[in-house]
């Protein structure tokens, strides 16, 4: 069944008609086309709810699950399938709808469903070139960890590391892309998109540094603000730096997590945040410093790229 939906689900998104249009009369062809196009539609929500309805079961609170058990196995083989629907035809109809129930199973207490589950998310932000899905998928995200005050599980957070957002030498050949793609959205939709996008990450990344409900969610928070320190609005930046500053000195943090937060300093300090009245001198002294630890590491080539 999954594989007849894969193969027949149109590259456009199919409109609804209103019981007006409905009325209406329309050429032989047309007429056959809409029936066709609203039958799709019917038994493609069908095969959705049922798969909701059997992934629901998964996330069970306070009790660990059979993998063994048929519940558990057809869930599984239906979270597999919500995610083969997302991730090859995010266009199409309902494709938030499965967004949503997916990322709500990140909560779930198996492993293997909530890597099931990132495994997808870094595969839709990685692909979707125009960031229509994966401002929802942003937006869902951030409200969850806004919601649960953080208690996520870190790798949701990890997932917004694969999101398409461009730096500014990459937009001449995106533009190409558009173009090429017959896009009809422009250039500056797809950076307001991007924008919009980048809040609710960053929104998700201050929720977790207000409250550290868990030092394991630092690592993905650390690292996206180094790795998109550079769209940060001016109004941020020296918030941040006294956090970042703040964190430098955690001796509970990990030589990697500490790093991340000098990084994003230099980031910060290497753009418009020069005119922010910071010596940089002490957070070269904390380099100096933590390099000392480096050999001890048993991720020294990560560490190194973060260098």
């Amino acid at each position: 069944m999954l594989q007849v939906l894969v193969d027949v689900i149109p590259g456009y998104s199919i409109r609804e008609l209103t019981a007006e249009e409905k009325q209406q009369k329309v050429k032989k062809e047309t007429k056959k086309l809409q029936t066709y196009e609203e039958s799709l539609l019917r038994y493609y929500l069908k095969f959705l709810q049922f798969c909701e309805k059997m992934t629901g079961k998964l996330n069970v609170k306070g009790r660990k699950l059979d993998e063994h058990s048929f519940t558990y196995k057809l869930g599984m083989l239906c979270l597999k399938a919500m995610n083969r629907l997302v991730t090859s035809a995010p266009h199409f109809n309902y494709a938030t709808n499965i967004l949503s129930t997916i990322i709500r199973l990140s909560l779930c207490n198996d492993h293997a469903v909530v890597n099931e589950v990132c495994t997808t998310l870094h595969q839709v932000f990685r692909e979707d070139l125009h960031l229509r899905i994966s401002l929802f998928g942003a937006r869902s995200i951030a409200s969850l960890v806004t919601k649960r005050k953080g208690h996520v599980p870190p790798q949701l957070i990890a997932t917004f590391l694969s999101l398409n957002i461009k730096y500014k030498k990459q937009l001449d050949k995106l533009e190409a892309d558009l173009k090429e793609l017959d896009a009809a959205e422009t250039l500056s939709t797809k950076m307001k998109t991007a924008t919009e996008t980048m809040k609710h990450v960053f929104q998700c990344y201050f929720s977790v540094l207000k409250r550290v409900p868990n030092v394991a969610l630092l690592e993905p928070v650390l690292e996206g603000l180094s790795k998109f320190a550079h769209l940060l609005g001016v109004e941020f930046f020296e918030d941040i730096v006294l956090t970042m500053e703040g964190l430098v000195d955690k001796e509970n943090l990990r030589l990697l997590d500490r790093l991340y937060c000098i990084n994003t300093v230099f980031v910060i300090l290497s753009g418009e945040g020069q005119l922010l009245n910071v010596d940089p001198s002490r957070f070269y002294r904390s380099v100096y410093r933590l390099l000392n630890q480096l050999p001890f590491e048993k991720r020294p080539g990560t560490l190194l790229d973060v260098l």
